[in-house]
């Protein structure tokens, strides 16, 4: 109590109460709190841009991986579709380096590089998780490009039994090589696309506030062609297709369902 009262003494003289003294202890706390909060902040927020720069660097890599992954691809029916070309107008064409076996290997590089990609989305997604599009659309054209592969493989095994330049495709052959080959060639380059948006994406998203600018998105000649963005809108379109309007939505949608039922009948 006399602690009380000294205090009170010290506060108070006959003229009233005096803020000088409050004011003189209060504000260097004050100031003090601030700029120790205003360090906490910019430390967080070089942690963040730190650990943005990380992913950056490992998308980055992926991406690299999977654009040098799926060009070799392209070349196997691309290079059949121009031997098949020679035939037709009767030039003996050079002779065709790939095997079935080289088919399997690149194909399977192609894959690879799209699956190691989808884990790194995976395993940042709460840094960024608007980057969840590019995962569904990669999962989108992986199934195709493994649909697209087990009919063409099958047809490429027999054309290329023995060499290609020993034997005489018959017309039938070379147009079911090659209207196979389309849907392959198109879950290729619609993988290709996903690499050129995403690239322009995590730029935007990871590094854009660094440089204080962002690059335009890819502005496809076909305007059917789908450009995957980040921003809200754009992912609700997105999302809505690719679970509705492809194979990769459909079969998981009938997945999801017999799973269900399955579930149903076993509580039954």
């Amino acid at each position: 109590m006399e602690f009380i009262n000294g205090t009170i003494e010290v506060l108070h003289t006959n003229e009233g109460f005096h803020w000088e003294p409050v004011i003189q202890t209060v504000i260097p706390i004050i100031v003090a709190f601030i700029g120790f909060w205003g360090i906490l902040f910019q430390q967080n927020e070089q942690k963040k841009d730190t650990l943005k720069s990380k992913l950056h660097a490992e998308i980055e890599e992926k991406l690299e991986l999977m654009s040098n992954a799926i060009i070799e691809p392209l070349n196997i029916p691309n290079n059949l579709s121009f031997i098949f070309s020679m035939k037709r107008a009767g030039v003996v064409p050079q002779p065709y380096g790939y095997t079935p076996n080289d088919f399997i290997k690149l194909n399977s590089v192609a894959s690879d590089s799209a699956i190691k990609l989808i884990k790194t989305i995976e395993k940042y997604e709460i840094v960024q998780p608007e980057i969840k599009i590019f995962q569904i659309a990669l999962n989108v054209y992986l199934y195709d490009l493994t649909q697209a592969n087990s009919a063409l493989f099958s047809e490429l095994c027999r054309l290329l039994s023995q060499p290609i330049t020993q034997q005489i495709p018959t017309q039938q052959q070379m147009e079911l090589i090659e209207r196979l080959y389309e849907p392959y060639k198109k879950a290729l380059m619609d993988l290709g696309s996903v690499v050129f948006d995403f690239r322009i994406e995590i730029q935007n998203t990871l590094l854009g506030h660094l440089f204080r600018r962002k690059l335009q998105p890819r502005k496809p000649i076909d305007p059917n062609s789908i450009v995957i963005t980040a921003t809200p809108k754009s992912v609700a379109k997105l999302e809505k297709f690719f679970r509705e309007e492809t194979n990769w939505g459909r079969n998981q949608l009938e997945t999801e369902t017999r799973v269900r039922n399955q579930f149903a009948r076993n509580v039954i």
